[in-house]
This record gives structure tokens, sequence and C-alpha cells, in this order.
């Protein structure tokens, strides 16, 4: 499933200059970088336990 920020960054990303030319509006995520899930930087690994 897509997030509503992941699927604006697409657009942001990929077709914001189409996008304003054929609208005559500029492609923004509706949601503020207040509203939007914290990011994480490192990738978080779940490692299992050993037999031992």
């Amino acid at each position: 499933m897509v997030t509503p920020a992941v699927y604006f960054e697409f657009l942001e990303l990929q077709h914001k200059v189409e996008l304003h030319n054929l609208t005559g509006r500029v492609v923004e995520c509706p949601l503020d970088g207040m509203n939007r899930p914290p990011a994480s930087v490192e990738p978080q690994l779940r490692i299992p336990p050993s037999e031992q």
C-alpha cells in the first residue's frame, strides 16, 4: 500500500513540471512536515537469537 506522502513525493520528483504545464498548479503533498511520519535513516534489522 502506498501512503499519500510517498505518492505525492513521486509526483513531485517525476511529474512536477508536466503537471504544472497541464494544470497551472504546483503539485504539493497535503501533509506538512510535522504530520509526516518520521523517516528512519538507518535500517532496523531484527537479528534472530542464537540457538545457544
